[in-house]
């Protein structure tokens, strides 16, 4: 039996995109997988859309996680059940063969697996992004040089993540919890393996960029 895969998706009032995310969890080749939907009380329909896909791999949870992100994907790390852990935003998605690619590294003997993305913005390709390499994902690169993972194309053993405590949910961290998970786990020296090949994409929009930017250095 291929092992379970828990895939944690946060959502806030993305109904409108949250659909297509789940489109394609159910679309993915590699059919053994749990998805946990952990919705921030959205006044959207998004639980109509969690419903209509009349799927029992997919759970719906709630919480009320005062704009900490980190506390909705620990809740949906605390449910799951999955060997694995994959994380997809609501407003992300997958193409069909991610899971089963990524599975195949991770029974190499990899621990954590990221693929490269497509970022897209008005539903066109503006880059495609490499993540990695394997010698720059150590704890001294990604502390003083760059972050090198990205969070929608991330999977990782669940042990790892529990031995580590997870997402920091220090409000300080806000915008840079998954970087700060990356760290804990490059801490430890688990093992890490590059897709090049694109197996999913990042949404982007048309937001206060420079405003952003001042945030995340912050954090």
């Amino acid at each position: 039996m291929n092992s379970l895969v828990s895939i944690i998706i946060p959502t806030y009032n993305h109904a409108k995109y949250l659909y297509k995310a789940l489109k394609s969890v159910v679309g993915q080749s590699y059919k053994n997988w749990e998805a946990i939907v952990v919705d921030n009380y959205s006044d959207d329909n998004t639980e109509l859309i969690v419903k209509s896909f009349n799927d029992s791999r997919i759970k719906f949870l709630k919480i009320h996680n005062n704009g900490i992100i980190a506390a909705s994907r620990n809740l949906g790390i605390k449910s799951s059940r999955g060997r694995w852990l994959s994380f997809l935003d609501a407003d992300d998605w997958w193409y069909s063969k991610k899971l089963e690619k990524c599975i195949v590294e991770l029974n190499k003997g990899a621990q954590i697996v990221c693929h490269a993305e497509n970022w897209i913005k008005n539903n066109q390709v503006i880059r495609t992004v490499k993540y990695g390499p394997k010698d720059k994902a150590d704890y001294h690169n990604l502390l003083y040089r760059k972050n090198c993972f990205s969070t929608s194309a991330f999977i990782v053993e669940r042990d790892c993540v529990l031995n580590v405590g997870g997402f920091t949910e220090n409000i300080l961290a806000v915008g840079v919890e998954d970087y700060h998970l990356w760290l804990k786990l490059a801490k430890e020296e688990y093992k890490s393996s590059f897709i090049d090949e694109v197996l999913g994409c990042y949404r982007i929009y048309n937001l206060n960029y420079s405003a952003n930017i001042y945030r995340q250095l912050k954090s």
